[in-house]
């Protein structure tokens, strides 16, 4: 009551919310100055032992070590290791439910892992608490992307957030390098899911980091649009460490120089891709066009001791597979086939209308090294 006999209500309301601004602003610098004395005396964050060794070596690229993801009693990834230098892009392969797209989460951090660690340039993507998760460019198996962005905005936005001085630049030469001039201004909410995938693509690069996961870059993008899109792949890749997860083995056949294939969670074989065609240098593949679809089983009819292994293809075709033939290089059984004898008993079925040659590739590869174990999938 006194106070209102001294000071009117429009002079007292300023009065208070000086009075608290000023308090807040003494309590705002007390706390800040009460945080840096502590942090003065307070030890760094203690890395898990089993990540202190991509911490102290010089490792870069993008490694997984004895990874395992497990749902439930399923291992979903039964202790991988693959590791991607600088400079080349690996194919990771392999079946559907291969456990491809898991190791890729775990790698980009979106997944933590059972057991094992992942590392991205010698930092574990995960498990160092208070310091920033290492950079990588993603290209996820779903198009996530703003609906309400056009293309050229969405490369733009990323590259400022990357710390890009001149994004709009980054983003121009993005949307030419994939081949989107005509849609860049179109909201990506109506763009086809292959141009997405194409965007998609172009966004892991946007960042400018120097590991990338691509998963399924070219899924559901046509034949002109992909060339293009591999043509954008090679030019980037050049001292980046790149994991590609591909189904089209031409793809990885174009831009690996090395392949992972993977099977049930568990890695089947890793080696270049000049390792992998040289192991199937021995075999000879045929194409064999039949004269009717129902004559297929006829091409089993060849000599019992010979390992040939049938495979169809199309209607009225089927390829066969000789694992050894006395004509290939390094074969040196007496129980395998000379070309000629082939040629002659194809010719004596009497249902063979035409006959190619098929190269040693990765296809091929890939069939051979899961067929004895996982044939459902091929």
């Amino acid at each position: 009551m006194a106070l209102a006999h001294h000071f009117s209500w429009p002079e007292v309301v300023p009065l208070v919310l000086t009075s608290a601004a000023v308090y807040f602003i003494v309590a705002l610098l007390l706390r800040q100055w009460a945080h840096g004395a502590v942090s003065c005396h307070r030890q760094a964050p203690r890395v898990p032992a089993s990540s202190e060794f991509f911490l102290e070596g010089p490792a870069r690229g993008i490694v997984a070590s004895r990874v395992r993801v497990s749902f439930g009693v399923t291992d979903a990834v039964a202790g991988v290791d693959v590791t991607v230098q600088p400079g080349e892009m690996v194919g990771l392969l392999g079946p559907n439910g291969a456990g491809k797209t898991t190791l890729q989460g775990v790698l980009a951090g979106t997944l933590s892992p059972s057991a094992g660690v992942a590392s991205i340039n010698g930092r574990p993507v995960r498990g160092i608490l208070g310091q920033r998760r290492p950079v990588v460019g993603l290209c996820p198996q779903s198009s996530l992307l703003p609906s309400g962005l056009t293309p050229l905005e969405t490369l733009t936005y990323f590259a400022a957030i990357a710390g890009h001085s001149l994004p709009g630049r980054v983003a121009d030469t993005l949307v030419k390098a994939v081949g989107l001039q005509e849609v860049a201004e179109r909201r990506t909410a109506h763009l086809s899911g292959g141009t997405k995938r194409r965007l998609s693509a172009a966004l892991a690069f946007s960042t400018g980091a120097d590991c990338i996961l691509l998963d399924e870059p070219t899924a559901g993008v046509d034949v002109l649009a992909s060339t293009d899109v591999w043509h954008f792949l090679k030019r980037e890749s050049e001292g980046k460490a790149i994991l590609l997860t591909t189904h089209m083995l031409d793809e990885a056949e174009a831009l690996c120089s090395r392949v992972a294939i993977m099977a049930h969670g568990r890695l089947v074989k890793e080696a270049s891709l000049a390792e992998m065609l040289q192991d199937q240098a021995s075999s000879l593949v045929l194409d064999v066009t039949l004269n009717r679809p129902d004559e297929m089983q006829e091409a089993l009819r060849l000599d019992p001791d010979w390992d040939v292994q049938v495979e169809p293809v199309g209607h009225c075709r089927c390829r066969l597979v000789f694992k050894s033939c006395a004509d290939r290089p390094g074969v040196t059984s007496r129980d395998a086939p000379i070309l000629g004898d082939i040629l002659e008993a194809l010719e004596a079925l009497g249902t063979v209308r035409h006959i190619t040659f098929v190269r040693p590739s990765l296809e091929q590869a890939f069939n051979t090294l899961l067929t004895p174990t996982d044939g459902s999938h091929r």
